[in-house]
């Protein structure tokens, strides 16, 4: 469990503690007795400790009787709530104090060349992960439509990548504004040798996973559309499944590009 799932444990404790101390504040004075009498439950108001058998609740007081037995769950609940949050305030406080992925950094440049860290900082693994480029290649397998076009690179990034469209340069600037690390047309490649190029490939850094973004801008043109389904078979056979590491994005001559429509996704499965 890292220091995010931790602090949400913590905010749902949290939640539950007010509700809780809500129900006992709005409760009336005493406790509940429950007992039966064959098959029916009869419930009693015990005013205090000394109070030792209560006062019958009537069956048209059922209300009362829930309020009592409402109360003394959330009696139980806090006391075992309350002692859950001082451990995880506990836990935090430690992680916060010094994550497990800070100790290599501690070591002199010397000694840190020669250890493999078992857990990088984030900054580490970013810096990795953009410094590992695959090297493009081009294949036809399975009439793959090929994307490889470098004259057809003409526009430029605000991190100065020339990709192939305003709407690319949108993607990559948004990204790039979010923190969220990303490479362009980065080879992705199955059945080992062969590859296509993912129009961004860009890193979730919490979970350490890659997510993909397709650009589809010229769904006006039939040919084009020939690859867009050639994509939409292709993907699901090779793990790139739409809503867990795939956002789609679309235009055509009608509909222009807008951002804003495909923000919520990206943030969800690039950031959450």
């Amino acid at each position: 469990m890292n220091i995010e799932e931790l602090e949400l444990e913590r905010d749902l404790l949290f939640r539950i503690m007010k509700r809780a101390r809500n129900d006992v504040e709005r409760a009336p004075v005493g406790t509940l007795r429950a007992t039966r009498s064959k098959d029916t439950p009869v419930y009693y108001h015990r005013k205090d400790s000394a109070d030792r058998y209560g006062t019958y609740i009537k069956a048209s007081d059922r209300k009362f009787a829930v309020s009592l037995a409402q109360k003394g769950y959330a009696l139980d609940i806090l006391s075992d709530i309350e002692a859950r949050i001082e451990l995880l305030d506990k836990l935090i406080a430690l992680y916060k104090d010094k994550k497990v992925c800070e100790i290599h950094n501690e070591y002199n440049l010397a000694r840190r060349k020669l250890i493999t860290p078992y857990i990088l900082s984030d900054e580490e693994y970013i810096k990795k992960w953009l410094e590992t480029s695959r090297k493009k290649i081009s294949t036809s397998d399975d009439n793959e439509p090929i994307s490889n076009h470098p004259e057809s690179l003409l526009f430029t990034t605000a991190n100065g990548e020339i990709v192939r469209s305003k709407s690319e340069v949108i993607i990559a600037d948004t990204l790039a504004r979010l923190g969220i690390p990303y490479k362009y047309e980065e080879p992705y490649y199955y059945k080992g040798s062969k590859c296509f190029n993912p129009d961004f490939t860009a890193l979730n850094v919490k979970r350490r996973k890659e997510i993909y973004i397709e650009h589809f801008g010229k769904m006006h043109a039939d040919n084009y559309r020939d690859g867009f389904f050639w994509k939409m078979r292709k993907f699901p056979q090779i793990g790139i499944i739409q809503g867990e590491n795939l956002v789609m994005t679309f235009e055509d001559e009608e509909h222009p590009f807008n951002i804003a429509d495909y923000l919520p996704n990206i943030k969800r499965m690039c950031l959450e």
